[in-house]
């Protein structure tokens, strides 16, 4: 997998204090795509990643199947210029 900052950054906050994984849903599609297949139980990272609730908050997204990943659907509405 190429490196993201995106990873850096969600490494850190798994290791300090990590108990859900908050995202957007092309963070979601990046890491679903690539950590749902690390079963390795010798790698502790996606052991902890692949094992934490993962809330995916998008307005294009329908539905979320890697594991403990839930939905937040966001309805946007354009406003008018006044």
């Amino acid at each position: 997998m190429p490196y993201f900052d995106e990873d850096a950054a969600l490494r850190s906050r798994l290791d300090c204090r990590g108990r859900r994984v908050p995202t957007g849903a092309q963070t979601y599609e990046l890491f679903a795509e690539h950590w749902s297949q690390v079963t390795d139980p010798n790698d502790p990272f996606a052991t902890r990643l692949n094992g934490l609730p993962k809330y995916v908050v998008s307005a294009t997204l329908d539905r979320v199947e890697w594991n403990n990943s839930i939905l937040l659907m966001v309805m946007c509405s354009r406003r008018s210029p006044s």
